[in-house]
């Protein structure tokens, strides 16, 4: 059996080479990480990564496949993990606006990290096994606004210092969560948020358990 996710990239961050021993590592199925292009089927995830400056602009035409392709996967309730500015993506999937510039925030520096709050109460702590404040990394200029906040997501982490929002899930699906942060660089975010990728292949799974049963 074997398990397809669907990698969208959008702009000059990490690859399939960097996500999947994260993914694989979790599971003892065979797991598939294919870069998404139109006409992309059969997957039971999606992960949503990437540096992309041009998140303030209107979306290309890749952009608005891409976010097509998301909806209709969301409408299957399919797992989605969104990290870096994928965040910021999954957010304009939702109907949220483009993302804006912030101050106090470094992307030049690869040590860089700041104080986010993740809330109690949120689908992510549940996942971290606790909430409240984390140091994480923090290599962006561009950051999520209230307002700009798709009303479909919660904000469930969110930078003090700056007022950014730093993650966001939907209460209208069982497991879809992003976080500004680049998780995928496990040594610079505390250990807890290693249970965000179990926790996504596990969701990834099960889907593919129950979309395949006979």
């Amino acid at each position: 059996m074997v398990i397809k996710i669907a990698w969208i990239n959008v702009g000059d961050g990490f690859g399939t080479q960097d996500i999947s021993p994260l993914l694989e590592k979790h599971t003892d199925e065979s797991v598939l990480v294919e870069r998404f292009l139109p006409g992309l089927s059969d997957i039971s995830g999606i992960i949503i990564t990437g540096d992309a400056p041009d998140l303030v602009e209107p979306t290309s035409i890749w952009e608005s496949d891409a976010i097509s392709f998301v909806k209709t996967c969301l409408s299957t309730n399919m797992p989605v993990l969104a990290t870096g500015y994928g965040m910021g993506f999954l957010n304009l999937c939702f109907g949220g606006g483009h993302l804006s510039l912030v101050g106090n925030h470094s992307e030049e520096s690869m040590n860089y990290s700041h104080r986010v709050y993740v809330s109690p109460g949120s689908k992510s702590a549940a996942i971290l096994g606790i909430g409240g404040f984390f140091s994480l990394n923090s290599r962006h200029k561009l950051g999520l606004k209230e307002p700009k906040r798709s009303t479909r997501l919660l904000a469930a982490a969110y930078s003090v210092d700056e007022g950014i929002i730093e993650g966001i899930e939907s209460t209208e699906h069982s497991w879809v969560i992003g976080f500004q942060a680049n998780l995928e660089s496990c040594d610079e975010n505390p250990k807890a948020f290693g249970n965000i990728f179990i926790g996504f292949v596990e969701r990834v799974v099960n889907f593919h358990k129950l979309r395949h049963k006979s």
